[in-house]
């Protein structure tokens, strides 16, 4: 076997195993995570709370405005359920939460013909609203335990929003007042351009996106070396193997980009449409320099084509960059979602 069809199988090997790795976080996103190990995302530090002073007050549009304290909330009957909480930057976990419907809640007190939406307030400022219809949602809980333990103080002691379909914003965390309103309110982030409504579609799961990307690499990595075989400027390129031709070149060029850029560009309006703004964090950064530099490659590679030589270094070194800084979206990605 000739050394370059070794290169092509490290390169699968490599490239496969960091599939198999996201593949088989998407098939265990269901089981449960275990507390400690669970991420944590909130705006400040988490609050400390004594449970003993601590209640919880609903009131605006209701006939029964109410003040609970945390016994007067466990002695509702209970409700458990096994739910996944995704973080709109990526990272996600299960648990099994345990708690009261919020329906309930909003029963006792008496929901006016008038109101339109439920806010959330908790005790470190943030803030955030559902809809009144979906709040009625008789899967929507009042959390108290997690994983069959008191929920812990990082996870929103003594009280919580599980919003299953809904992103982790969504789910307000050391809950102090429920509101009833007539108006859309536009909570923390909501108010920073976030998604209203934070519905989670199946498309955005960021496991299917990072094995697109990974695929993407692998054929970035063979049009790289291929393209090395007949360059005249980089030393290696005269001694690498001649299966790797113009030809071969081109077509790993072809699927490389045909994959990277639409992928690249679908997460941007992804993140604009679900965070209102972009690139707003590090892995964004470097997905937006990996679109400019796979343009770059594009047009550098047609000059090319048609016989403009001094593009060929220019094609290279861009095609170069290009190519590492997919990687480090690629491990970037892994790292906020906690693959590492």
């Amino acid at each position: 076997m000739n050394r370059g069809w070794n290169i092509i199988i490290i390169l699968a090997m490599v490239f496969g195993i960091i599939i198999a790795i996201i593949a088989v976080n998407i098939s265990t996103q269901s089981e449960i995570t275990p507390t400690n190990e669970f991420f944590v995302v909130s705006i400040s530090e988490s609050p400390k709370i004594d449970v003993e002073d601590w209640t919880l007050r609903v009131n605006g549009l209701v006939e029964n405005p109410l003040n609970l304290s945390y016994d007067n909330i466990t002695n509702f009957p209970s409700t458990s359920e096994i739910v996944t909480l995704q973080c709109v930057a990526g990272p996600s976990g299960t648990a099994n939460w345990t708690g009261v419907r919020l329906k309930a809640v909003l029963d006792m007190a008496g929901i006016l013909h008038n109101a339109h939406e439920v806010i959330f307030y908790a005790a470190d400022g943030y803030s955030s609203s559902l809809t009144l219809d979906y709040a009625q949602n008789p899967d929507v809980i009042l959390a108290y335990k997690m994983n069959g333990e008191t929920l812990p103080r990082d996870h929103g002691y003594p009280l919580r929003l599980v919003a299953p379909g809904k992103y982790g914003y969504k789910w307000v965390k050391w809950i102090t007042h429920i509101e009833v309103v007539d108006y859309d309110y536009k909570g923390y982030w909501e108010s920073r351009g976030y998604d209203d409504e934070a519905d989670i579609p199946a498309y955005s799961n960021w496991g299917a996106h990072s094995i697109a990307l990974t695929v993407s690499a692998y054929f970035g990595s063979l049009a790289l070396i291929s393209g090395l075989n007949y360059s005249n400027q980089v030393e290696f390129g005269k001694k690498s193997q001649k299966m790797f031709s113009r030809k071969f070149h081109f077509g790993t060029s072809i699927m490389y980009l045909g994959i990277l850029l639409p992928v690249s560009i679908h997460r941007v309006f992804f993140t604009i449409e679900n965070r209102g703004s972009f690139p707003n964090s590090s892995h964004g950064y470097l997905a937006l320099a990996v679109i400019i530099l796979g343009i770059l490659n594009v047009s550098t590679g047609y000059l090319l084509a048609k016989k403009v030589e001094k593009m060929r270094m220019i094609h290279f070194i861009v095609t170069l960059f290009g190519f590492l800084i997919l990687l480090g979206t690629i491990l970037t990605g892994l790292f906020i979602i906690g693959l590492n």
